[in-house]
């Protein structure tokens, strides 16, 4: 994991019962775009759910590449809210695992 938050979102998968793969590569027409936070399968729906943390966002190099995925998720079907949970935090605006619960288990589980 490279932060805290990404840790305490692990646990918080594990705890749950959700089992992920961590920066599993994202494949889309034969070519790697990206790697994931965390990718998992919901096993209800047989669909995968991305978790993207973006805990830098005060970097500006760091805002480029949430920018390019802004624009491109869609495009490669992944979409806030049905298949991708986006997590944030910057300097002035600490993680919260308890602000992400409800969207996790719902799209998760």
């Amino acid at each position: 994991m490279r932060s805290k938050s990404e840790v305490i979102i692990a646990d918080t998968l594990l705890r749950l019962g959700i089992l992920y793969q961590y920066e599993l590569p994202y494949v889309y027409q034969g070519k790697t775009m990206f790697n994931p936070d965390f990718t998992v399968l919901n096993v209800r729906k047989r669909e995968c759910v991305y978790i993207e943390h973006f805990g830098k966002m005060a970097s500006e190099g760091y805002r480029e590449s949430f920018f390019w995925k802004m624009r491109n998720f869609e495009k490669m079907g992944i979409v806030q809210g049905k298949n991708l949970i986006m997590t944030f935090e910057d300097a002035d605006h600490q993680f919260n695992i308890k602000d992400y619960l409800k969207t996790i288990c719902e799209l998760c589980k």
